[in-house]
This record gives C-alpha cells, structure tokens and sequence, in this order.
C-alpha cells in the first residue's frame, strides 16, 4: 500500500513518493529557490511556464509562436513594439532547465553572439530576465531554412553549394577570431534566406558555445566529465571522447566537414539510425574509430535510384556527379573529418580557402593520406590481428610493395601540390630583402627568373615541370607577355603530350591554353587548329554536359567570331549555352558569359534587336550575382553601350560608357586593356557627339597604352588605329589621318585571316579619304574591294556592307556616273542610303 505524504509547503496530503516533496499546485505557485538533487540551485518556476506561452509579453515583446526547441532553451517568434516595430526571435530558458551551469551557458550564448557582427552570424538585439528571473535574449528573426533543404529544394549544383559553404566557413571564422567555438554546427543551425535575389546563410543557435580565449561571463562554466554537448552526427571525434582533452576550433573544422559531405551527397558520413538501440556508446565508438568514405564512394552505396536523385538535385547526372567529387573534394572533406585534430585544417578559414582553390581550378592543400599513416591506424584498430598476422610477413611484404605502388600513385597530386608550394615560395623569397640584396624587383623579373629554374629544377619531375610552365605561361599571359607565355604553353603540352597522351584532360587544357594564347597574339589561324583539337579531343572523351566541353565550345565559338566567320559561329554559341542553362542553371555566372557572347555575335551580323535582349539579360545578371564592379559586369556595359551607339542612341550609351570607365581605372588600373577599351570608347562616343577636343585625349592615351602594353600587332592595337584615322578624318585632318588607316591595313592583312571583315572595313575608310580629298579614282577601287569583300563574307543586309555600297552610289552620283549609280544603289534598302565611314 503506498504510503501517503503531507506536502512541506501547504500540509496538504498527497500520495507522491518520497518525503518532502512539494505538490502540485505549490510547484506551480512557488516563489522561493529550491536545491535540485545534484546540489545545485533552481530558479523558481513561472506559474505560467507549463502553459502556452503564445501571446504573453515579455518586456515589450509579445510571443507570436514557437518556433524550435532545443535541450535547454526554447525560441519563439515575438514582435518588439518599442522603441521599434519589428519581428524577432526570443530564445527563453526552458522551465525546469534553468540551473546555475545552463543559466551560465544560455548567458555564454547571448554574449558570445553579442560579440559577433559579421552577416552570416545572426545578430543580437536585446537581453534579460523575465519576473521570476528565467533569462533571455531577443536575436534578428531568420526566415531561412535549413541550408541543405535550401540547396535541395532550388537544386543548387555542386559548385553553387560550395560557394555557400564559403561564406559559412568566413562566418565560422570570424567567430572563432572573437574567441567563440560554436561547437554544434549543422544544417538546422544554418539558415538560408534570400536578400536581394541572392542566398545569404545565417549561422544560430551558439547554445553550446565555448568561449578560447576570454571570459563571457562571470559564471564559469564547465562541461562536465561524461556530458555529451552538441549533435551526434555532426559530433567531432574530441568531443565524442567525454574526456577532459580541451576542445578548440577544430572541433567546428570537423562539424563543417560533415555538413560539407551531406552537400556534396546528400548524406552524411555515417549513418546513426541503425545505432539506435545500440545508444550512443556505439555512436561514439564509430565517431571515435571508423573512418569515413570517401564522397564519392559514399555516392556509389546510396542504390541507383537514390544516387540519380542526389545527382539530379546537383543539376547534372550521376556519372558526372561522380567523376566532380573525385579527386580534390574527396580530399577536402576527408581532412576536415580526420580523426586525429592535428591532421585536420587548422582553421574556418584554410578549409574555406581550399574550398576557393577548388573553384579557381588550383593545386588544394588537402591530399589522400600516405601509405604509413593509413597503415599506423590500422594497426592501432585491429592490434591483435596484426599480431596474428605476423607469421605471414614474407605475404605481408608482398602486399606491401604492391599498397606502396599504388600509394605513390594516389599520392602524386598531393605531391605535386607540395612541391609546387615550395617552388613558388622559394620563387617569391627572391623579394625578400635580405635575399634580393636591397634591389627590387618587378613582377616580370619574377617570372624570368621563375620561367629560368623550370627546367634546372625539376628535371626529374616531368608533370610537374610541365605544370609549372602552364602556370607561369598564364601569368605572362594576363600580364600581356604572349610571346614569353607562347614558349612555356608550347613547353608544357609537349610535356604532357609525351607523359599523359593526346586525350588527356589536362593535355586538352594546354591546348587550348595554347589556343587562347595565340588569339591573343593576333595568330588567329594557329589559334583555330588547336581549338579544333581541343574540341574534337574534349567530344570524343568527355560527356556532353561536361564543363570541359562547354569551355571548349565556347572557345570556338569566340575564336570564329573573331575572325568574322559570324555565322560559323552561332551554332557553337547557341550549342553551349543550351549546355550552360541544363548545367548550369540561368544565374550562373558561366551562362551569364554565353548569354553575353551570343548577343555580341549577333550585334556582329547586324541582328540588333535579336542581340538586344541577350544584352540586357546579360547585364541585368552579372549585376545581380556579381556585382556592378566586376570586370564582367562591365564588360556587358560596354557591349551593350557600343550597340547603342552603333543604332544612334548616343544619349543612351553616354552614362553606360562613363559608369564602365570609371569602374574599370579604380579597380583595374589605367593600363589594363579593359581600361583602355573603354577609354577608346569615351571617345568615340565622343566624336560621333561633335566633341573632338573632349575626345581626342581619350583616344589618343587609349592607343598609347595599347601599343605599350598589346605589343604593335594585336587585334585591339589595330582597332584603336583604325578608329585614330576615322577620328582625324571626321575633322578634316586628312593628311594625318592617312598613315593611321595605312598602318592599321598592313598590319590587319598581316596579322588576320584573309576576308576577316576588319580588313575591308579600313579599306572602306581610305576609300572614304580619298573620296573627301576628290581624288575618284582612288576611292573608287577602294570602295570597290570592300563592297566586294563584305558582301562575300557578311552579306548585302550587314550593316557594313550597306554603308559601303551607299558610299558607292555616293561616288557615282559624284561623278555623273549615273548608269553606275543606280546599279549599286538597287542592292540597297530604302534606310540605308547614308555613305559614312565604317566604325568598329
């Protein structure tokens, strides 16, 4: 029979076990503060604790409705009514959790996120304690979701997703830099929301938070020995271990690692619910011991049916998907999840730069591990059995040499890495100047005496010498240095030719380095057989939605363009960016570039208001995802300025121009040819407004710094002296606008292709000078070559041909040749009937 017990509080008898134990209604009325059964003091509880707390006020807040529930505190929406009107989330302790260390760790929280400001971290308002002393904090209300159910349901690719999961590691960072280990990161406490068009995560929830390297209260507190704080699947091994061994930011390197896994494959490293009844002594064994796999063979045990559906939310199919997590993400979230802290990145941010390296198609810091430290953990796993296995050593030894092969193998990327590292830093040491004995030395000293130790030092090691040459040959290259740049590209795929084989990803790569370099010096015959191999090459080995064979399709698509083989041309454009929308998604900035060359070819045939809608669409989403003061943003600026100006909007092309100009000189400097393009630009617009003395300045500096920087032969040294002569001309300054068209013809039929339609176009302009100086002969036979030239290469309806044929008629009507006259002006529509100098 159960003994019946008077209650301490109000004598009322009851029938709970156990003596001096409160009732129920003392429970809820109590005011005072009662030892708990560890010894630790409890707040009193809030009669209204154990109600819905909807539509209770605390402070000037009211409470709308809960939004989540943690271990010891409890978040609702609220909305502040002074001193401003706004929604946020309230985060209260839960009743019956309000001890003395959760009281202490909940006002870590609060202050630990007071201390941030960073907009990836949610922000702190406002901090207190309710009536009965119950403490809060009030933080920015995150609409977001969860950052994986984010990437699913707009079914972000792979690339889409690690630039999110780098601005999470820059957020993580900057917590740690305040001295702050968030200690339970996962995809719940990382919110997604959209500003601007654009995803922003939002880090919360710091409940478990530690603080490195300060005091954030002044209730110390310590996890006790046998506490299990934060998530379990995202649970680093450290934290697993319930030892005193100190926790550091490490500890959130290897969280990050399993969210980075479950976005790269839709799962995480290991999966709990089969160690359920097991309970968390067999998670934390598996935490502690098991080694994850890698990503992508993670992905091949998920069934078919599963891997093609974590395939088609990346926007890409499953041999894709696997053939992009291979190699350096495999690496990267392997580090992030090693066991052992020391091997792990240091730090938010070398993870996240990794991350970035990846994306820049350079050489990662992570790499698989060697054959000694894989067999050490083996052994300290399966210790009797590798004394068992001791008898059979002479097999053992066997096996070995065999592992040691293939390790050497694995291992070579890694290697290649180092040994990169170490040559560049041994390169720039050079400046140093207890090295460089006080002289100094420029950017282009650097790569001369880097290009010189090529071949001296790394002889033995062939990928690698022929790597370093394709690295520095693209820096001479974006420095302008093409011919310098030709000698290492043409290097480097001997190289790789002879080690790797024609088919070779990386020989695909130097050849169309090779390609694009050859452009750039004006080569643009040579240019065009190496981007047919590429192609060809990148068809035959690689799947169609291969970002390769998309990059190679454009390449061909851009070089025909620039040979004004235009209509070649458009297949390639409109073949990738079908490509580029499927892979890609509308928003990427790849489909944004494709997008913009597509209008620039059809602005190029003449098709303006076919071109007009690429152009803007272009502009419009290069603002959006990448800023008004990217060099590509700009790019579509001019572009689209120079289509207006070509149509006569010159009121509307102005302010584009201008914008586009003064972005370029700040953030690229007076002598980057983007620069330059755009200063040439300013006055051309500038001289078809009248305004030759605004004008000239910007023309003249233009084809100064192109010379200086472009070399005398290249296609944009060409243009500008081509567009000098129209200039001098326009004002009737023939005899100095004469040696500007000649240069520019001589060099044009030098450099281009036969029947490239620049060439006919500054032919087109002599005989324009001629016809002003009166000299009909002359002209006449100019005029003539061009007609026929842009009508075989461009068309009767181009725009160029048009304005040629109408200078025809011109001169013929000059002459009383009317016969002559009325037979070209037949060709010509009603509109175009204006001779006038042909601009480029």
């Amino acid at each position: 029979m159960r003994q019946s017990a008077h209650c301490p509080q109000c004598g009322a008898e009851q029938t709970r076990p156990g003596a001096s134990v409160l009732c129920h209604r003392c429970l809820l009325q109590a005011a005072m503060v009662l030892p708990d059964s560890e010894g630790e003091t409890r707040l009193a509880l809030d009669p209204a604790d154990v109600l819905d707390s909807t539509g209770r006020s605390i402070g000037p807040y009211r409470l709308v409705r809960k939004l989540g529930e943690g271990g010891m505190g409890v978040v609702y929406l609220a909305e502040q009514s002074e001193p401003v009107q706004r929604r946020v989330a309230l985060k209260l302790v839960k009743w019956g959790m309000d001890t003395r260390p959760v009281v202490a760790r909940f006002q870590i929280e609060r202050q630990a996120l007071a201390l941030m400001e960073h907009p990836t971290i949610a922000r702190v308002f406002d901090g207190g304690a309710t009536e009965r002393g119950r403490p809060y904090f009030v933080m920015e209300y995150v609409k977001g979701i969860p950052i994986t159910e984010y990437c699913d349901r707009e079914c972000l690719d792979t690339r889409q997703r690690l630039e999110l999961f780098g601005q999470i590691c820059e957020g993580v960072q900057h917590a740690h830099q305040k001295g702050v280990i968030h200690r339970d990161l996962k995809p719940t406490n990382i919110l997604v929301e959209v500003h601007g068009g654009r995803p922003l995560p939002k880090i919360i929830d710091f409940g478990v938070a530690k603080a490195t390297a300060l005091r954030l209260t002044e209730r110390s507190v310590y996890t006790q020995l046998g506490e299990l704080l934060g998530t379990p699947e995202y649970m680093s091994p450290e934290q697993a271990e319930l030892t005193p061994l100190d926790v550091d930011t490490r500890t959130d390197v290897y969280s990050l690692g399993v969210l980075l896994y479950e976005l790269l494959v839709g799962r995480r490293p290991f999966d709990f619910r089969s160690d359920t009844d097991a309970g968390y002594d067999e998670i934390r064994r598996r935490i502690r011991e098991e080694e994850p796999a890698k990503p992508s063979t993670r992905l091949n045990t998920l069934g078919r049916e599963d891997s093609t559906q974590v395939a088609r939310l990346r926007r890409t199919d499953l041999k894709a998907l696997r053939r992009r997590l291979r190699g350096d993400l495999d690496w990267i979230a392997l580090k992030a999840l090693e066991k052992d802290r020391t091997r792990r990145y240091g730090s938010a941010a070398e993870l996240g730069e990794d991350i970035r390296r990846h994306l820049r198609h350079e050489p990662v810091a992570a790499g698989p591990p060697g054959v000694a430290y894989r067999a050490g953990k083996f052994a300290r796993r399966h210790r009797a059995g590798v004394v068992m296995a001791a008898a059979s050593v002479v097999l053992l030894l066997g096996f070995a040499g065999t592992m040691a092969v293939q390790a050497r193998r694995i291992a070579t990327e890694r290697d290649t890495a180092t040994t990169m590292s170490d040559y560049l830093v041994g390169l720039f040491e050079v400046s140093d100047p207890s090295e460089s004995r006080g002289e100094e030395l420029t950017a282009r000293e650097l790569l001369d005496r880097g290009a010189e130790r090529i071949e001296r030092e790394l002889a033995d090691q062939p990928e690698i010498r022929a790597r370093m040459m394709a690295t520095i040959g693209g820096v001479y290259g974006g420095l302008g240095y093409y011919e310098q740049a030709d000698a290492l590209l043409s290097r480097a795929l001997e190289i790789r030719r002879g080690i790797l084989g024609d088919d070779h990803p990386d020989t695909i790569t130097s050849i169309t380095e090779m390609a694009l370099n050859l452009s750039d010096l004006g080569k643009l015959d040579d240019s065009e057989r190496y981007h047919r191999e590429a192609l060809d090459r990148a068809r035959r080995t690689l799947d169609d939605d291969d970002e390769q064979l998309l990059q190679a399709l454009n390449n061909m698509g851009l070089l025909l363009s620039n040979q004004g083989k235009f209509e070649e041309a458009e297949p390639y454009y409109r073949e990738v960016l079908a490509g580029a929308r499927r892979v890609f998604g509308e928003d990427h900035r790849n489909t944004l570039t494709v997008i913009h060359n597509l209008g620039l070819l059809l602005k190029q045939q003449g098709k303006y208001e076919e071109a007009a809608p690429y152009y803007h669409e272009a502009l419009e989403g290069r603002r959006r995802i990448l800023g008004e003061d990217h060099p590509l943003t700009v790019s579509s600026m001019k572009n689209l300025a120079q289509m207006l100006k070509e149509r006569g909007r010159l009121a509307e092309a102005e302010p584009l121009i201008r914008e586009a100009l003064e972005i370029t000189r700040r953030v690229l400097g007076d002598d980057h040819d983007g620069t330059l393009a755009a200063m040439n630009q300013m006055g051309d617009l500038l001289q078809k407004q009248g305004k030759y003395e605004e004008a000239e300045p910007y023309l003249r500096a233009a084809l100064d710094g192109v010379r200086r920087t472009q070399g005398e032969q290249h296609p944009s040294t060409l243009h500008m002296l081509n567009n000098m002569g129209l200039f001098l001309a326009a004002q009737g300054k023939l005899d100095e606008a004469e040696p500007y068209y000649l240069e520019a013809l001589e060099r044009r039929r030098e450099v281009l292709s036969d029947g490239h339609p620049d060439i006919f176009s500054t032919i087109h302009n002599l005989g324009a000078l001629c016809h002003e100086r009166g000299d009909l002969d002359r002209a006449e036979s100019y005029y003539l070559e061009a007609a026929e030239g842009l009508r075989g290469r461009l068309g009767d309806e181009h725009p160029r041909t048009e304005k040629t044929i109408a200078a025809l008629v011109q001169l013929y009507e000059d002459s009383g040749d009317v016969r002559q006259a009325a037979r070209w002006r037949a060709i010509l529509p009603e509109d175009a009937r204006s001779p006038e100098a042909v601009p480029e």
